[in-house]
């Protein structure tokens, strides 16, 4: 699966794109597919 990790709150240049294996979840644990999102003012800020 694709998932966008970074390491520290940054730019966008710090984000990156990276095949990951798929997560192993624990029976009280769910797998939720993002199709979208977005950022709001003060995520941004943050």
């Amino acid at each position: 699966m694709k998932a966008v990790i970074t390491s520290d709150y940054s730019s966008v240049d710090v984000l990156e794109v990276k095949d990951i294996d798929k997560l192993e979840i624990s029976d009280k644990e769910i797998l939720i597919r993002i199709h979208a999102c977005s950022v709001n003012l003060i995520d941004w800020k943050i």
